[in-house]
């Protein structure tokens, strides 16, 4: 008769091969959305920061994944929204970086789950959160995100 402990490692050894087995099924059978239209001229993140310094806009920098089901509806929803698209085109420079292809510059920013979203004033990230967002999500925290590099040009200005 096998012992008590035997019976429990084999039960947790069967339940993580399960998991693992789910995880790769998974992975075949997400549909991966489109790439929002903001992102159509697929700016690196290095040209996205280029770019905002010349038009004193911010950046959008969104870190993402074909086989992240959040990041999938997060591209669906919040990054498709008009709205921000709209705030996009008025204040700032979308980069759509793909973490399989940027691991390198993932690590740099600290990314440490996808989807991530930074938002970044000349070449400063000054806010960042994980997690598909909705687009009323999004928009506010771009709003802040404004807010604080308008104080951060003003207080330039000021010491100048």
């Amino acid at each position: 008769m096998a012992s008590t402990t035997t019976k429990l490692g084999n039960v947790a050894f069967a339940g993580l091969l399960l998991l693992i087995g789910l995880f790769v099924l998974k992975s075949f059978f997400i549909a991966t959305a489109p790439i929002p239209e903001m992102f159509s001229e697929r700016l690196t993140l290095e040209e996205a920061i280029d770019r905002s310094a010349e038009k004193n806009h911010v950046v959008l920098a969104v870190f993402t994944a074909d086989w992240c089901g959040p990041c999938q509806t997060y591209k669906k929803n919040g990054l498709t929204d008009q709205r921000v698209a709209q705030w996009i085109s008025k204040h700032g420079e979308p980069a759509y970086i793909d973490l399989d292809l940027n691991k390198e510059l993932a690590a740099e920013m600290g990314v440490t789950s996808v989807p991530a979203t930074f938002f970044i004033y000349k070449g400063e990230a000054l806010g960042a959160i994980s997690g598909a967002m909705s687009g009323d999500n999004l928009l506010s925290f771009l709003s802040m995100g404004l807010e604080q590099a308008t104080l951060m040009q003003a207080s330039a200005d000021d010491s100048e």
